[in-house]
């Protein structure tokens, strides 16, 4: 059922008073009638669930965002713990290659900067395995992301084609609170791509 377009009335009915029908056309205009009201309360029906699914949607893209943001935080609470990891490492190194100096101990301590550096490598390549764990969980979100933008814009066209048929001013304010409603998928986007790229280059 088209419910955009308003139930049409027989030509005849608008030509006749109740008194010059006769009694087929009677019955035939309160069938009329009968099927107009009910098309328009499955009309008023049909705007509600459409109203329900679209609190839905907000709803779930709101979950998505904070769902997103939370991912993130781990994200880069991760990196700085790697990053400090690190830090640590190449200052032990640092201490190590001073230590060498040392003439009296330079075989033994040349042994253990070895041993120090093998443990160094496999921490690196575990490190480097987490970020790409990570990387691949924020590009999973940031295609979660996209799909919700898509569902909202679907959204946003499908209430303009539903509700066309009503008054324009009605329209016109219900749309402004539509486009009002919460969004806050572009910074986290933003941050996921800022981060990625800080992973990057680290």
């Amino acid at each position: 059922v088209d419910y955009t377009r308003d139930f049409e009335m027989p030509a005849w009915v608008g030509q006749k008073s109740a008194l010059e029908m006769t009694e087929e056309e009677s019955r035939a205009a309160a069938e009329w009638e009968r099927r107009r009201e009910q098309f328009l309360d499955d009309r008023e029906k049909h705007r509600k669930t459409l109203e329900a699914e679209m609190r839905k949607l907000q709803a779930a893209i709101a979950d998505a965002c904070a769902a997103f943001d939370e991912k993130m935080r781990e994200v880069f609470a991760e990196k700085i713990s790697c990053q400090r990891l690190v830090y640590r490492q190449e200052l032990m190194i640092l201490k190590i290659a001073q230590a060498l100096l040392d003439e009296e101990a330079v075989f033994e301590r040349e042994r253990k900067l070895t041993g120090i550096m093998e443990k160094m490598k496999f921490d690196k390549v575990h490190s480097s395995q987490v970020l790409v764990e990570l990387r691949r969980d924020a590009e999973q979100l940031r295609e979660a992301y996209d799909a919700s933008l898509q569902e909202d814009r679907a959204l946003d066209r499908a209430f303009k084609r539903d509700f066309a048929d009503l008054d324009p001013l009605n329209v016109d304010a219900l749309y402004r609170l539509f486009r009002r409603r919460p969004k806050q998928l572009a910074n986290p986007a933003q941050r996921m791509a800022a981060a990625a790229a800080a992973g990057g280059g680290g």
